[in-house]
């Protein structure tokens, strides 16, 4: 006996809109859009409240005006309902929606400690032990998040400081692995953006220069020779001791 299991591709798909002229703003959105589709319905429905808390905003003229650019560069269709949330039709999203066949088994189904069957979500402690520690971070950080072969690929290949910041990042508790897998990428985008910690695009994009400001007052004073200033000084305190 088989069962059709539909998932997303969410690496090709953030591939795809790369090649695109998106803003990060517009990126992040149709991520956002492409997490909340429903396969069934054919089309996201978030409301407008979960888009502004995503985009960490109280704006509603930021969320509602990249929506536009999105409409007007054919990348998304938006139906608008009356007292109902926005419904989002996504161009091409058939070519990035998986469709597989697995054999459901006929064994006994694995059981706790106590002797119950596990609950939705819950992880086998020597399924954790194997793992590695960028992995067990996740699994800590977020209890019962479920992460594929390819969503643990990436957070291995993650640096830990973007991994630290993508984690930061998150302000909603229940995430799953393709949500983090685009707060990873959006780190790694600002990331580029900082050159030695300093952001190119800002109005005081320089390093300031240091001075040894112990050297440029002897040069100011002429003391810039220690030993010659102090063989001077020599006979004036001399004279001055009376001696």
């Amino acid at each position: 006996m088989s069962i059709s299991k539909i998932s997303k591709n969410f690496i090709s798909f953030r591939q795809y809109i790369r090649t695109k002229d998106l803003s990060v703003n517009e990126q992040y959105l149709l991520e956002l859009l492409f997490e909340f589709h429903n396969h069934e319905l054919g089309y996201a429905y978030p409301d407008l409240k979960t888009l502004m808390k995503a985009f960490n905003t109280t704006s509603k003229n930021r969320v509602v005006s990249t929506i536009k650019k999105l409409e007007k560069k054919g990348l998304i269709r938006v139906t608008r309902k009356f007292k109902e949330n926005n419904r989002y039709f996504i161009k091409n999203i058939n070519q990035f929606i998986i469709t597989e066949k697995k054999k459901t088994s006929t064994n006994k189904v694995n059981v706790d400690s106590n002797g119950n069957e596990p609950l939705e979500g819950q992880i086998d402690i020597e399924e954790v032990l194997r793992e590695t520690d960028k992995v067990k971070l996740i699994l800590e950080k977020f209890k019962g998040i479920v992460l594929s072969k390819k969503h643990k690929e990436v957070i291995n290949n993650t640096e830990m400081v973007v991994l630290e910041n993508a984690i930061k990042s998150i302000n909603v508790d229940k995430i799953n692995g393709n949500y983090l897998l685009g707060a990873i990428e959006r780190i790694k985008v600002k990331a580029i953006q900082f050159v030695d910690g300093i952001n190119p695009k800002s109005f005081n994009n320089f390093k300031a220069r240091e001075y040894d400001w112990d050297s440029l007052e002897a040069k100011l004073l002429g003391w810039d020779r220690k030993e010659e200033f102090e063989e001077e000084m020599l006979p004036l305190r001399i004279e001055f001791l009376g001696v």
